[in-house]
């Protein structure tokens, strides 16, 4: 039996490659609890925006442009999610926001330049 695995750096960079251009989303709870549509925010003039990531490096990506959501819904926003598609698609995967963040109606959410990183951990 084994006890614990590690992928090498060469693989990892290579799944992080594969996330460049998918979609950035807002949730209003965990996505991977509470159901991936259902928790994620809508109305307003929320729409999920395009990621635009630098090339992997060390197990790690980071967003290349600001991602601004501006015109949403008054909302509690949680976590941010990551999906294949624009609309519908597949969650590839979520995490928590560093705080929970009320947004008022009519309200914006953004994270600017290098305020987003993907990675994976090399224990």
């Amino acid at each position: 039996m084994v006890d614990q695995g590690v992928f090498s750096d060469y693989q990892v960079e290579k799944w992080l490659g594969e996330l460049n251009n998918y979609w950035a989303a807002l949730h209003f709870d965990n996505p991977q609890v509470a159901s991936a549509y259902a928790s994620e925010v809508f109305g307003g003039a929320y729409i999920r925006k395009k990621m635009t990531l630098t090339p992997p490096s060390s197990r790690a990506t980071w967003n290349v442009t600001p991602l601004t959501w501006t015109g949403l819904p008054q909302v509690l926003l949680t976590h941010i999610g990551f999906w294949d598609k624009q609309y519908n698609g597949n969650l590839v995967g979520s995490s928590p926001l560093a705080a929970v963040k009320r947004i008022l109606n009519g309200g914006t959410y953004a994270l600017g330049a290098k305020q987003l990183a993907l990675s994976f951990q090399n224990t």
